[in-house]
């Protein structure tokens, strides 16, 4: 069943698009957004492709939330929405509040295919109308609508194993290196930490500096990204940003009135072909207020090509600016423990293995050409068993996928969540120290500060990388890396994913 589902709901690959008016994009669209004062409300034109749906607990959705702007400011905020009355015209179509929102109390929403019973090959969408919350103060508005493709699995985390009994300072259960911790949450409302035989442990050097371990550290959200964080997802983010904010989220310094590092994550004045991330602004910067940031990898200096890259996963994110992310889209980061569950499901786990189930891959390389950067850019030799490319030279979002793949020519997880292991590495917390094990990270409010920094202060700052790539020794789904990395420290090998 699983290999038969992957091989149709993996073939999908995500864009977003943030729109003001109309542009046109390939999987996942927003157009046509209007805002009616009569009504509070927003409408606007959704289409997505190769929605899937396994049953009322395991299917893809699209998550939406807007910011807008008051003619009398330059910043952009969160529009909150109403727990009801969203509607839309296909009677095929489900638009609605969306679950398990910790933070936001219902007032996220989201779209799915309502009438499917397995997969849906063609576009899935309708027009929507999404009524907001009374207590905005609006001043001749302008809006941007954003869409994230999740999945959401309401059992994930019922009951999994964690560690693999063989990978480098895995978790295992009592004084038995050689197993894999059991977690049930019919048994277990916290976990006790030790060499008992219902006990969980660690070979890691760090131990685990508490006695018991609380039952939330064990349960992921149960929406989330399908994909690792896209160029343009980021690009939207910074362009919602004042000049300060964005200065800090990128790692060229951009405070001034010109700069020649234009390429502000690679910090060089052309795209660096060999780590793909396309991610710039002009030379030329305003005198004081925001910049607009563009995905450019065909070098050209025209934003937003259709050949520019925007589906390339984003790299040479920190901790910082993943949290920032984030805490914007109203979403949550990962632990250690939660990335494991999400790789292997309810599965026995298999030693050394990646999210794909099998402990075997194959390094790949983009195929060059004219498809190269485009949202049809694919890899050589396809199809692959375990399709690992290296992080500091990231792919498209899907890219392993086609309309015939499975599990592990795709390279999904057992939930059908996309490059979990074999492209940017997945940053996360890292469950080190007593803080870490202690505090409940959930999702966001949808607000970062002034300076461009997430206000979560239930989301320790203590990160590691887990997923793999062929750069440095491939991450298996259970190692666990000796050393935390810097919170505020970017990498071409780092990107990251979250969910609520």
């Amino acid at each position: 069943m699983m290999s038969t589902l992957i091989s149709k709901i993996a073939f999908t690959f995500l864009a977003l698009f943030v729109l003001i008016t109309s542009v046109a994009g390939n999987n996942l669209q927003i157009s046509n957004i209007t805002y009616d004062e009569g009504t509070n409300s927003l409408n606007f034109d959704i289409s997505w492709d190769n929605a899937f749906y396994i049953n009322s607990t395991w299917q893809d959705h699209i998550y939406i939330f807007a910011k807008y702007r008051n003619a009398n400011s330059s910043s952009w905020k969160s529009v909150m929405f109403e727990e009801t009355g969203h509607s839309d015209d296909d009677a095929d179509m489900v638009f609605w509040s969306a679950p398990n929102s910790t933070s936001i109390d219902g007032k996220r929403i989201a779209v799915k295919a309502g009438h499917i019973s397995t997969f849906t090959s063609g576009t899935q969408g309708g027009n929507c109308t999404a009524i907001l919350a009374d207590n905005i103060d609006f001043f001749h508005p302008s809006f941007k609508v954003f869409g994230i493709e999740m999945i959401q699995i309401s059992s994930v985390g019922n009951e999994y194993y964690i560690g693999d009994g063989t990978s480098e300072n895995r978790f295992h259960i009592g004084s038995d290196t050689t197993q894999a911790y059991f977690w049930d949450q019919n048994i277990f409302g916290s976990v006790n930490v030790g060499n008992g035989p219902d006990d969980i442990n660690t070979t890691h050097p760090d131990g685990i500096p508490v006695a018991s371990i609380d039952g939330h550290i064990f349960r992921p959200p149960n929406n989330i990204m399908k994909y690792e964080i896209s160029q343009i997802q980021y690009v939207e983010f910074l362009n919602t940003l004042n000049r300060i904010a964005q200065n800090n989220r990128v790692a060229t310094d951009v405070s001034g009135t010109s700069i020649i590092d234009v390429y502000v994550f690679t910090q060089t004045p052309t795209v660096a072909i060999f780590t793909r991330n396309g991610v710039r602004c002009d030379e030329i910067l305003p005198n004081g207020g925001p910049i607009t940031f563009y995905c450019d990898y065909s070098g050209n200096g025209v934003p937003n090509e259709y050949n520019d890259g925007q589906n390339i996963a984003m790299n040479y994110l920190s901790g910082e600016d993943l949290f920032a992310y984030l805490d914007w889209a109203g979403l949550g980061p990962l632990n250690e423990i939660e990335y494991e569950q999400l790789c292997r499901g309810s599965e026995n786990p298999v030693p050394n293995e990646f999210a794909w189930g099998t402990s075997g891959y194959t390094s790949v390389g983009i195929a060059s050409g004219s498809t190269k950067g485009t949202p049809e850019e694919f890899l050589l030799g396809a199809p692959h068993i375990g399709p690992l490319k290296g992080s500091s030279s990231p792919m498209r979002c899907g890219a392993a996928a086609t309309a015939t793949s499975n599990r592990l020519t795709s390279g999904a997880s057992a939930y059908g969540i996309m490059e979990l292991s074999g492209n940017a590495t997945e940053l996360v917390i890292a469950l080190r120290s007593s803080s870490s094990f202690t505090k409940i990270t959930g999702s966001s409010d949808g607000i970062i500060d002034n300076f461009g920094y997430t206000n979560e202060t239930n989301w320790v700052k203590e990160i590691a990388q887990k997923g793999g790539h062929i750069s440095n020794d491939a991450y298996t789904v259970s190692r666990r890396n000796t050393n935390l990395l810097p919170y505020s420290a970017r990498s071409s090998f780092n990107g990251g994913r979250g969910g609520y």
